[in-house]
């Protein structure tokens, strides 16, 4: 299993880039009831096995196609210098045969969890279709000449969507975008699909907004804070249960959200607390760093307890369905360690359960139930209260039985005083 650890989604337009596994197409689409602005440009893309989701942008005049992770883990976009070796099938950037190209001489070495990559700062025109409808102009990126991303690294580059203090200051696309006019707000709602499941709508990005009705199970947002001095979309962390067991987190207060990172990844400590309450009287080994547990022989991975995870004031669950990953009769667990490390990542694994908007503006970060998840809860409350309903009416039968038992009782015994009597 491979994790994607990247310090790692954007007019007056609205910009949608959905991810799916169908091939590239560019197409224009009216917007839903919930969609913010009166046009956006949709754009389908590929999800990697659920563990890499990729979306097209345009560098350069004429365009030149690109197929990048979008990462709110980190802030730069860079993309392979055509001089680059080794770039297997992956797309480079030949800045002679762009007419908008500006070079730079600062040297930037840019580290992420699985590699680095080094490179020259350079300024260029950065599309989201190849007839410039909607554009960035001269934006900074960094035209990398070396890097040592790992090898199933399939994306060609990274589209940083993170704060800028990330990124040495410099704007990142998303604050290019909304400073040019081109989307009105700092605003982007991301919808991850999940290959394992039942939906069929293709994953999604918007810049300058967010679709509700298309991609949430309701219309109420859950907002929570966002702590920006550290660049990243970090949240603070105040508890963290396994079903109806709270573990102790004395380690870390803080998560990051991260669309580049595959997994959940946690302090050591704490991933072993998690783990050994996932397998309580249950089948699991550690295998390799991961757990493993029975998903088919003797337990279904419907019996395994929900993680859930106390963000600011709010609680947000992952279900098994989501941090396990079935192998036929066995499920691997997609939660794992970062060491001594003292704060969360939660990356994809996560991210797949709840719709998510990060709004840069007001520094802040919105939940609402994917339609990804299936609503087990409400007919779960159906059902509890009917058998509530049913013990209520039981309960009365028998406070009326039991009343007129007493007042049998009381006239046997008036009865029986009356005849002592007399």
């Amino acid at each position: 299993m491979l994790i994607l650890l990247l310090n790692l989604f954007f007019c007056k337009a609205q910009i949608e880039i959905p991810l799916t596994r169908i091939p590239s197409s560019i197409k224009l689409s009216q917007p839903s009831s919930f969609t913010m602005l009166a046009t956006n440009i949709s754009i389908e893309l590929s999800n990697i096995r659920n563990f890499q989701y990729l979306g097209p942008i345009y560098i350069g005049t004429p365009p030149q196609e690109f197929k990048m992770i979008f990462d709110t883990g980190s802030s730069w976009l860079w993309v392979p210098d055509v001089s680059l070796k080794n770039t297997s099938e992956r797309q480079t950037f030949d800045p002679e045969s762009s007419s908008t190209f500006k070079s730079g001489s600062k040297v930037y070495k840019l580290a992420y969890g699985k590699g680095e990559a080094l490179g020259n700062l350079c300024q260029d025109t950065v599309s989201f279709s190849d007839d410039y409808s909607v554009s960035a102009l001269d934006q900074y990126f960094v035209l990398v000449e070396n890097d040592t991303m790992y090898e199933n690294f399939v994306a060609d580059g990274i589209l940083g969507l993170a704060f800028k203090r990330l990124s040495d200051w410099y704007d990142p696309v998303v604050l290019s975008l909304k400073k040019q006019k081109k989307i009105e707000k700092a605003v982007f709602g991301v919808y991850l699909g999940d290959e394992n499941g039942d939906q069929k709508i293709s994953s999604n990005i918007i810049l300058g907004g967010y679709d509700l009705a298309k991609y949430a199970r309701d219309e109420y947002i859950t907002w929570t804070k966002v702590y920006s001095d550290s660049g990243f979309w970090t949240v603070r962390l105040t508890s963290v249960s396994v079903g109806n067991d709270e573990i102790s987190i004395r380690t870390s207060v803080l998560a990051i959200v991260d669309t580049g990172t595959s997994l959940i990844i946690a302090p050591g400590g704490e991933i072993t607390q998690i783990n050994r309450l996932i397998s309580l009287n249950k089948y699991c080994e550690e295998y390799e760093g991961y757990t493993v547990c029975d998903c088919g022989d003797k337990h279904n991975i419907d019996e395994y307890p929900d993680l859930i995870l106390g963000i600011g004031e709010i609680y947000l669950s992952i279900s098994p369905r989501t941090y396990f990953k079935k192998f036929g009769s066995f499920c691997k667990s997609l939660l794992v360690s970062n060491g001594n490390k003292n704060f969360w990542v939660l990356g994809d694994v996560f991210l797949r359960n709840y719709y998510t908007i990060f709004d840069m503006d007001n520094e802040r970060i919105g939940f609402v139930t994917s339609i990804n998840m299936q609503i087990k809860e409400k007919k779960t409350y159906y059902f509890l209260f009917i058998i509530a309903g049913i013990l209520v009416l039981i309960a009365l039968s028998i406070g009326v039985w039991l009343k007129k038992r007493l007042e049998i009782r009381r006239n046997t015994v008036q009865d029986v005083i009356d005849m002592h009597l007399i």
